[in-house]
């Protein structure tokens, strides 16, 4: 009997290990995770913005060459930050992206405002589906956190909306730069205005949030839909409806950047939040070198 019990605890006290070791390499992975998608929408954020300074380049804004210098110096950093040990992304598509984007980078001024759109475009659209690839693979999903049950709508809806408002800089800094908006351009710009108009009826209320950051998330979602009402509004008084194009590629540029800013901080907060949710021993911490994120936890 003596003998029973004894292998029963043994079992029981393995089975336990078990599973605390299976846990702790699940959250060891979620924060991994966490980490790369960090550095990975910095660099979607950098590319978008290398895309509407080119734009604004081969439209003849020669100011930007400058802008595009700081900006691919930045998009180096990132990228090798991403390729340090503890963040390096093994992936078929991350290997994409740099081949694509080293050829791309070389071409940016001879290449058409047209190509260079759909090129960036492109580029852009590889490391949304690499993200969102890193979420599911480093199970960030609202079966493993509970507590965030729409959380892929982060990794999906909210990161292809700041995309959209990206979209509609590139196009209007262009616009603005000639001073000229043609068809083809109202088309695609009324398409996104769309796809903006969904995103605020559809998306951001339906992001789950943790306390305490309920409060904050609201804050930040009522803000984000003001600034994309009024971006739309500006899209349609600017470019669409205006018999003449008057406003300056730079001040268009700015007011497109706050409102892809106050999606990217919605972005950032769910990060927090999905941190929060893993309650993290200081060790585990230390893997999250997050953009003050990991400082909030």
């Amino acid at each position: 009997m003596i003998e029973i019990c004894i292998y029963s605890a043994v079992i029981f006290s393995f089975f336990v290990y078990f599973r605390y070791t299976k846990k702790r390499q699940l959250v060891t992975s979620q924060c991994r995770g966490v980490a790369q998608i960090s550095q990975l929408k910095d660099l979607i954020s950098l590319t978008q913005k290398h895309r509407g300074m080119s734009s604004a380049l081969l439209n003849g804004n020669t100011q930007a060459r400058t802008d595009l210098v700081k900006i691919k110096q930045n998009i180096k950093s990132v990228q090798s930050n991403l390729a340090k040990p503890e963040l390096e992304i093994n992936h078929v598509r991350w290997d994409s992206y740099i081949d694509h984007w080293t050829r791309l980078q070389k071409n940016t001024t001879t290449i058409t405002v047209l190509e260079n759109f759909s090129q960036h475009t492109k580029l852009i659209e590889n490391l949304l589906y690499l993200l969102e690839d890193i979420a599911e693979n480093s199970a960030l999903n609202g079966t493993q956190l509970p507590s965030l049950p729409s959380v892929g709508f982060t990794w999906r809806e909210l990161i292809q909306t700041s995309e959209f408002v990206g979209q509609c800089r590139a196009i209007g800094v262009g616009i603005a730069t000639m001073k000229h908006c043609s068809q083809v351009d109202k088309i695609r710009l009324a398409y996104l205005q769309q796809k903006l108009t969904n995103t605020t009826e559809h998306v951001l209320d339906h992001l789950s949030s943790v306390d305490p950051y309920t409060f904050e998330q609201k804050q930040k979602v009522e803000l984000a839909k003001k600034q994309i009402n009024q971006l739309n509004g500006t899209i349609s008084n600017e470019f669409i409806d205006a018999s003449i194009i008057v406003v300056e590629p730079k001040v268009y540029f700015e007011f497109t950047s706050v409102t892809m800013a106050t999606l990217n901080d919605i972005f950032e907060l769910q990060l927090r939040q999905v941190l929060s949710a893993l309650n993290l021993t200081k060790s585990q911490q230390s893997i999250v070198p997050l953009n003050g994120v990991s400082s909030s936890v």
